[in-house]
């Protein structure tokens, strides 16, 4: 079965500070939810921030398993990668 890969990264607020575009400018969606209009542009700014950081968050996790195996911070860093990786 083939994966389908999300929109290229990294991504981007669109023309309206509640859209979210990939690298390309392709339109990616927007948080118009029942929100108030600063939250829902909070919410798309925080969506860009974390999909943009996942990758090297991700890299970051295993290398800080791999140089403290069988410490806390090992631990902590396991289940943060465990949470990142979820739905994968």
């Amino acid at each position: 079965m083939s994966e389908t890969e999300h929109s290229a990264l990294p991504w981007r607020i669109g023309q309206q500070p509640s859209e979210i575009v990939d690298v390309n400018g392709c339109y990616v969606t927007d948080c118009e939810w029942r929100n108030d209009e600063l939250t829902v542009d909070a919410n798309a700014a925080l969506i860009v921030r974390a999909v943009n950081a996942h990758k090297g968050l991700v890299r970051l996790a295993e290398d800080v398993m791999d140089s403290f195996r069988g410490s806390r911070i090992a631990e902590d860093a396991r289940l943060a990668l465990a949470a990142a990786k979820m739905g994968e």
